[in-house]
């Protein structure tokens, strides 16, 4: 039971409580699997899966931060130790300020690897336990919230299935 507070109701604020403990909950497990299985944090899934998920297997730096979301800086991070490891590879056209980075053949085979670890590990945290009606009212919601968020200055991103 959650104490009353001025600003939610009761079934308000175990709404966003619920929220806040889900996250909590699943994505340090699903991290946990993908460092235990594939020897990869769960940020550097996410940018991996979304240089897979374009049909170039490829964006810019900044659009990748932005789907990532990350800053800048973080990005850089990220994919500095995924070239190292030879999973993605930085690419500057002559004449072009923005780099581009590219997933490589083994990034492409360890990202399936990440995924058939990930998305089941998905399924058996979180949608084996939502039915169908569920998912389809969990979408909209999430869909109607970010359009409202002050934060949505990249619908294209949002109206793509994410990790």
């Amino acid at each position: 039971m959650e104490k009353a507070v001025p600003h939610l109701s009761s079934r308000e604020l175990l709404a966003w409580r619920g929220v806040l403990e889900v996250q909590s909950a699943i994505l340090p497990a699903l991290e946990a699997e993908l460092r235990q299985s594939v020897g990869i944090t769960l940020s550097e899934f996410d940018v991996l899966y979304q240089l897979w998920r374009t049909p170039e297997k490829q964006r810019r730096m900044i659009d990748l931060a932005r789907a990532v979301l990350v800053t800048p800086g973080g990005i850089t991070r990220i994919v500095a130790r995924l070239e190292e490891r030879g999973l993605v590879r930085r690419v500057s056209a002559a004449g072009r300020q923005a780099v581009l980075t590219r997933l490589t053949p083994r990034g492409e085979r360890e990202t399936a690897a990440a995924m058939d670890v990930h998305f089941d590990g998905v399924r058996r945290m979180f949608i084996q336990y939502v039915d169908r009606a569920d998912i389809d009212r969990v979408i909209e919601l999430w869909a109607r919230i970010r359009e409202a968020s002050p934060d949505s200055h990249h619908p294209a991103e949002q109206s793509q299935p994410e990790t």
